[in-house]
């Protein structure tokens, strides 16, 4: 028997693994040049074991925050200095 954490680990690691795969196969298709992953400190280390490294060198920054509850006009708040215009 698992606990709900347990639980609640298994599907934050399988949303990664997809969510990584989705990217793998954008930077393969040439869906993008550059890269910035915004992830909650966890899944940031996931995602940087997960990534070819194809898309690994397609990465400009990275943030190490969960922003999952941030209202999405505040995002950009976020980014400053990270992203150049």
């Amino acid at each position: 028997m698992t606990s709900g954490n347990d639980s609640s680990k298994h599907r934050e690691a399988e949303f990664v693994r997809t969510v990584a795969g989705v990217i793998d196969s954008k930077a393969k298709e040439g869906a993008f040049d550059r890269l910035v992953i915004a992830a909650a400190p966890i899944a940031l280390g996931n995602f940087r074991k997960l990534l070819s490294d194809h898309t690994k060198k397609a990465v400009v920054a990275e943030l190490d925050k969960d922003l999952t509850n941030v209202p999405t006009a505040q995002l950009d708040k976020h980014f400053d200095g990270i992203l150049a215009v």
